[in-house]
């Protein structure tokens, strides 16, 4: 049964997930200033999947559009999907609704809880 929490949101898709050394994982675009942004790209970890903190950014200060469209807002990531591999988290994500983008972030360098 869905609960609510107090764990900030953009109201975007997020990306929950368990890493081979035990860690939750969820990224998603916090809440900035009562806004729906979505920058920054954040991922925040957990031992029991229900209780994360250490958040960090995975990408931040997106660029500006490059095409007008509708729905589209600039500085944007949104969209992620992630996959573990070879010692890495890749991350896949959308930028401005515009490009889609990977980017490996190594799982040694995430914060141990």
């Amino acid at each position: 049964m869905p609960v609510k929490t107090n764990y900030p949101d953009a109201a975007s898709k997020n990306m929950p997930g368990r890493l081979s050394n035990g860690l939750y994982y969820l990224i998603n675009n916090p809440k900035d200033a009562g806004m729906n942004l979505r920058d920054p790209l954040a991922i925040s970890f957990s031992r029991d999947g229900w209780t994360f903190s250490a958040p960090m950014a995975l990408r931040k200060n997106g660029p500006p559009l490059r095409f007008p469209g509708k729905a589209k807002g600039g500085h944007s990531f949104q969209y992620s999907h992630a996959i573990e591999h070879d010692g890495n988290l890749w991350v896949i994500y959308a930028t401005n609704k515009e490009d889609i983008e990977v980017t490996a972030f190594p799982i040694a360098e995430f914060p141990r809880l």
